[in-house]
């Protein structure tokens, strides 16, 4: 299930809206519907292959996710007050690591609790790496208010350096030590491709497919972490395409890439036989390998921010290029 930010409820905060009466009448009976469902007997005979507990996490996902969309809705209407209520359920839901989501909370935390209250709550998220730029942008009109221009970006570069220090730290957490298998494949130029033959660099391996949302909303990040990398000889960047539609794949993969104006290096998984040799569950998944040919991260899925997916992508391969993990520390570090 996804959420639909249509043209009826104009898509985003300052985009207009095409009819709020049909969307708040669809977006809040889907909210009532769900709310019977997680307060009554559970559906777990429809889903068996669920537990109870992942069917309640699913409900209050999806609650969220027409909460925050509810709530877009409110606030169009001018109940701020209200619509802060359910965002605040849907931030909370999602730990308020969802940048797009506490976007639009910054926003109605403003209208309804005030600049003082949402100033904090903004640096508080930046710090924390869960500011999307616009947050950023708000936070420094709400600074300037009371301090100017030039101490309103020098603080906001302290903070966006918290929030690179505190990826960095949790980042290394997530380090693994798992062989990597090898694979050979052929580009979108024809030429042969294999991992052993990049044994001793830091190799990043991006699962994708054109039909993957998230994954086309990563690539803008994904493009600027291999700008920031493309003048080292020792990293390389490879996006797999896998559980692609159709018969022309190859054709497929290339007009996006060059409507997109992407330079990736295109590798075409076209029998599924490398992501399954990578028990891959869900697109995007990134691994980082390192100069030894073993896997030192995994990362699935995308969370919206761009620039949090920048620095992680940084961190990773400069964590997998210091060396092998042994006993939980590395060796060969700095």
């Amino acid at each position: 299930m996804q959420q639909q930010l249509g043209p009826e409820t104009g898509e985003s905060i300052d985009a207009p809206a095409g009819n709020l009466e049909l969307a708040k009448k669809y977006s809040g009976g889907s909210l009532q519907l769900l709310k019977q469902v997680m307060q009554g007997p559970t559906e777990q005979e429809k889903y068996p292959e669920l537990s109870p507990k992942r069917m309640n996490e699913m409900l209050e996902s999806w609650y969220a996710m027409f909460g925050d969309t509810y709530a877009l809705i409110l606030y169009k209407e001018g109940q701020a007050e209200e619509a802060l209520k359910y965002q605040q359920l849907a931030c909370e839901q999602r730990q308020f690591k969802d940048p797009e989501t506490n976007e639009r909370y910054c926003v109605y935390l403003e209208k309804v609790k005030g600049a003082g209250m949402a100033e904090k709550k903004l640096e508080d998220l930046i710090a924390g790496g869960y500011a999307s730029p616009a947050m950023k942008d708000q936070f420094k009109r709400l600074f300037m208010a009371n301090a100017p221009e030039e101490m309103a970006a020098k603080y906001l570069g302290m903070l966006e350096k918290e929030s690179r220090m505190r990826i960095k730290e949790e980042t290394k957490k997530k380090m693994i030590d798992e062989p990597a298998p090898t694979f050979t494949l052929r580009n979108l130029k024809g030429e042969t491709v294999s991992l052993e033959s990049l044994k001793g660099k830091v190799v990043v391996v991006d699962f994708w497919a054109t039909w993957c949302g998230p994954c086309i909303s990563s690539f803008p990040g994904m493009q600027r972490a291999q700008n920031a990398h493309q003048d080292r000889g020792d990293v390389v960047f490879l996006f797999v395409d896998t559980w692609e539609n159709g018969t022309e794949k190859e054709k497929n993969a290339q007009a996006f890439i060059d409507k997109n104006k992407y330079t990736f290096n295109v590798l075409m998984d076209n029998d599924n036989e490398v992501v399954g040799k990578y028990k891959v569950e869900g697109i995007p998944t990134k691994f980082i390998i390192g100069r030894d040919g073993h896997i030192r991260f995994k990362s699935v899925g995308y969370s919206g921010n761009e620039d949090a997916l920048v620095d992680e992508m940084s961190f990773m391969i400069e964590l997998a290029g210091e060396g092998a993990v042994e006993g939980g520390r590395m060796e060969g570090g700095r």
